[in-house]
C-alpha cells in the first residue's frame, strides 16, 4: 500500500467536508499537513458514524465498535484500507 494516495485523498476530504474547519491551513507546516489531514479523516469519520444519517442507535454503536476494532488492528500493523495504513504511518512516524 502507498500511503501518499490516502494522504492526498484525506487532504481533499479535509478541504471539502461540509463541516470543514481550516485543518490544512497555511499556518501548519507543509510537511505536517498530510498528517493533520489523516488525523482529521479519522476523527471526522468517527463523528460522522456517531451522528450523521438516519441509522438507529444500535447500528451506530455497532459501526463505532467496528471502527474501534479497525483502529486497534491498525495499531498492530493490520490495515483494511489505505487510509488506515496512512494513519498507522503517521502514528508510527510522528
Amino acid at each position: 500500500m502507498n500511503p501518499e494516495s490516502a494522504y492526498n485523498k484525506s487532504l481533499s476530504f479535509a478541504r471539502s467536508h461540509y463541516e470543514n474547519f481550516p485543518v490544512v491551513s497555511s499556518l501548519i507546516r507543509k510537511d505536517l499537513r498530510k498528517h493533520v489531514a489523516i488525523i482529521y479523516w479519522f476523527a471526522r469519520t468517527a463523528d460522522d458514524i456517531a451522528d450523521e444519517g438516519n441509522l438507529p442507535e444500535s447500528d451506530r454503536l455497532r459501526r463505532l465498535d467496528d471502527f474501534e476494532k479497525n483502529f486497534d488492528n491498525l495499531l498492530n500493523g493490520n490495515y483494511n484500507s489505505e487510509y488506515e495504513y496512512a494513519l498507522h504511518q503517521t502514528i508510527k512516524d510522528k
